[in-house]
């Protein structure tokens, strides 16, 4: 049931786009917005499973459009209180089908898993990268969003959840040899050698 003409949906996921991530906490530098994440998401994805199908791709890509009616509700909000995630979902789904999209990915459970973790560690990620740049107002989103992240692994083959967490841990090893608090700017900033 397709409600919304060609060109409202266009606006539609274009305006999604612009939605602030993280809205109820300050962030340093640009506040990450849903075209960023979602596109985030897509990568992780494909970096940890290849060989998703294209549905699923589509899926991740699309995954928070229907926040343009609802906002993004932060996780965890949603996660202390399902009955607002399960009121949330609902009111998601029925923009998804006036959208004419699919609501769901019909019969792949597996690739449900796979975008549920990528958007977990895309999150996880976003909130490294302000843990390193001073901003500790995430490390309680960081620590819930790992603890449900760990959840879902149990829920991958030991080798992909081996994968997962190697993924995580090299980029997280990258962060801190790169931006951590030992790391000094030359004395001699304007050294051109």
């Amino acid at each position: 049931m397709k409600d919304y003409s060609r060109s409202e949906a266009v606006y539609n996921h274009r305006m999604a786009g612009r939605i602030r991530r993280l809205h109820i906490k300050p962030v340093n530098g640009d506040e990450q917005n849903i075209a960023a994440h979602s596109w985030g998401v897509a990568m992780i994805l494909l970096d940890l499973f290849p060989c998703v199908s294209r549905s699923c791709l589509v899926f991740a890509l699309r995954h928070d459009v229907p926040e343009i009616v609802t906002g993004d509700v932060p996780a965890n909000v949603k996660w202390q209180h399902p009955g607002l995630q399960d009121t949330l979902e609902w009111i998601e789904e029925g923009f998804l089908e006036r959208m004419g999209w699919p609501t769901d990915l019909k019969d792949q459970h597996e690739e449900k898993t796979y975008i549920r973790i990528a958007d977990r560690v895309e999150l996880l990620f976003y909130c490294l990268e302000q843990i390193y740049m001073g901003n500790l107002l995430l490390i309680d989103v960081f620590e819930n969003v790992r603890e449900k992240l760990n959840d879902d692994l149990l829920k991958l083959h030991p080798s992909q959840a081996v994968d997962v967490q190697e993924y995580i841990k090299a980029y997280s090893g990258f962060l801190a040899e790169k931006f951590s608090k030992n790391h000094k700017v030359s004395c001699d900033v304007l050294s051109i050698s």
